[in-house]
């Protein structure tokens, strides 16, 4: 701020010091009003790496992208509510080939055919971008991403996407798989995988084994289970997948698996088939840890059936709720 002898001391710092300065106001509309207040900092918010751009009108994004002049834009986050779909192509494009884009992070849009989302994110526009967040996106008619740096992909709330394909070799978390579970052929070089999964009843082991046979390099593998309603539903004897939970899994083949966690069990018979053929097929399993929904009891006949599947070489630690505290079985003597 300027003294009363009229001295800009703001200007005086330097430009990255600004930068930090404009990056901790959480939004590229403050970061730009902040600026006013010194006649050198006009130029100084088109340069931070990253930009917020929450319920802001998309013809202000667009004004903003436009006059951007950073080359290291890392971070591009646009929450906006509806907007005109020409618009929204027209705010993306902006992305300058060959960005330095690092993570994007798109909510309540609006497409209705007018944008190729998968070519804005795919590696010929950003090729260095890891993190993907797609949520709540309208219009959708494709989605194709072939990107060799992308890490994570979470896509929430796409209704309608009738075809999803993705071409990602470095890929490492997926979230909400219900949209990807049969698009999904190879999971190369992947090391770690988790699932969020909502049975609601239903048998989700042939699912379970068939991403994780996708990999032969998964070596954590973590599932939470999540149950939706007080009253744990049950299929029907005819629900397909129950003709699933028949195929034949004696050839599975987990070696390299070596951690495994299972949150929100119910002590549905499947979970046991599910546990039993897991452990027969992770030969190299070292440790198991397997944790019940709080809202289900836990006898130790249940615990014991558990701890009869495990191989000597596996360390098995059943977790359950007792009284609201989460305890860990141990066999009495």
């Amino acid at each position: 701020m300027a003294d009363a002898g009229g001295e800009d001391l703001l200007s005086l710092l330097p430009d990255d010091i600004l930068c930090e300065i404009l990056l901790r106001l959480g939004s590229a509309g403050a970061a730009a009003q902040i600026s006013l207040l010194s006649r050198n900092w006009h130029h100084i918010w088109t340069q931070i790496p990253d930009l917020k751009f929450h319920l802001v009108t998309l013809a202000n994004v667009r004004s903003v992208l436009a006059a951007y002049a950073a080359m290291t834009l890392r971070y591009l986050d646009i929450t906006n509510r509806r907007a005109a779909p020409e618009l929204v192509e027209a705010v993306l494009f902006l992305l300058r080939p060959s960005s330095q884009l690092i993570s994007l992070y798109l909510h309540n849009m609006w497409l209705d055919g007018w944008c190729d989302l998968g070519e804005v994110v795919s590696s010929a526009r950003c090729p260095l971008l890891q993190d993907l967040d797609v949520y709540n996106i309208h219009g959708l008619t494709n989605l194709t991403i072939h990107s060799k740096s992308l890490l994570s992909i979470e896509l929430h709330s796409l209704e309608g996407l009738p075809k999803i394909t993705i071409v990602a070799p470095m890929l490492h978390i997926i979230d909400n798989c219900q949209y990807l579970m049969e698009e999904i052929t190879m999971l190369p070089d992947t090391k770690t995988l988790s699932l969020w999964l909502s049975p609601d009843g239903h048998v989700f082991g042939p699912y379970v084994f068939y991403l994780l046979c996708l990999s032969t390099g998964i070596r954590n593998f973590k599932m939470e289970l999540s149950r939706s309603s007080e009253e744990q539903k049950t299929c029907s004897s005819g629900c397909i997948c129950n003709q699933q939970e028949d195929m034949e899994t004696d050839d599975l083949l987990l070696n390299s698996l070596m951690e495994v966690e299972i949150n929100g069990l119910s002590g549905a018979e499947h979970e046991f088939t599910f546990v039993e053929r897991l452990l027969r097929g992770a030969a190299m399993l070292k440790t198991i840890t397997l944790s019940f929904h709080h809202a289900i009891t836990v006898t130790g006949e249940v615990c014991q059936k558990l701890l009869g599947l495990s191989q000597p070489k596996t360390c098995m630690k059943i977790n359950y709720y007792v009284n609201g505290d989460e305890v860990m079985y141990s066999p009495a003597g």
